[in-house]
């Protein structure tokens, strides 16, 4: 199931060249898009079969008539790993042990949707770079997860372009978590659907030429014990 927001943030079921609204169906459709997104995954269970309902009453509008939004526009977290593909360390890469992992944290503030426009800031960076790379959403919270359940935490999954002014200053913040740094989206496709995350392709293209082309079996970590690694210290 593909889950998005559209125009003034309206929750959709997106299904096939249509969105559907089902924002009615959750007991509380009041609050912030987020936190409309949040009871969505929290009584996802208990709603799957009112939402394939509402698929199949038909309706709702067309796709290419509706402007799509950041599918996770304001999350507790927008946790990062750090040099996770194996190119990025080159022959390094077969030594470096799951305990060297580690994180950083993108601002929230910094998401835009997809569609939107990066802006480029007026710092003196080196390079403004951008990465695409595959996002976890996490549904049920926890501590001190095991990679064993790591799956059972995992709501779904979405991209996410990874925006940096690199260069400027001396921490991350400065670099990653400018004004709209944080595309994400278009949607984020329930777990179910993707049932080996760490084979999927990812590109990016610029005014239709190929910047990257890589698929996420090339990922340094593999995503269980990646969730075990930041579970342990977020939660």
């Amino acid at each position: 199931m593909k889950i998005a927001f559209v125009d003034d943030f309206e929750l959709v079921v997106v299904d096939g060249d249509r969105v559907v609204p089902i924002g009615h169906l959750l007991a509380d459709n009041s609050g912030t898009p987020q936190d409309r997104l949040g009871r969505l995954i929290t009584d996802f269970d208990a709603l799957r079969d009112g939402i394939a309902a509402a698929v199949q009453v038909g309706g709702g509008k067309a796709l290419a008539q509706v402007r799509l939004r950041a599918p996770v526009p304001g999350p507790t977290q927008y946790l990062c790993a750090m040099v996770n593909y194996k190119e990025e360390l080159g022959a390094n890469a077969p030594n470096f042990d799951i305990s060297d992992a580690d994180f950083f944290l993108k601002s929230p503030l910094a998401i835009v949707g997809p569609g939107d426009t990066v802006e480029h800031p007026a710092v003196a960076a080196r390079v403004f770079h951008y990465e695409p790379e595959l996002a976890i959403v996490i549904g049920r919270p926890g501590h001190n997860i095991s990679a064993e359940d790591a799956r059972s935490h995992i709501f779904g999954y979405t991209i996410v372009i990874d925006v940096s002014a690199r260069g400027v200053g001396n921490a991350f913040y400065k670099q990653k978590s400018q004004r709209s740094f944080g595309p994400v989206g278009p949607f984020i496709v329930t777990a179910d659907e993707i049932p080996d995350p760490e084979h999927l392709r990812v590109r990016l293209t610029v005014n239709g030429e190929v910047r990257q082309d890589f698929n996420t079996d090339s990922m340094l970590h593999p995503i269980d014990p990646l969730v075990e690694v930041a579970a342990a210290t977020a939660g």
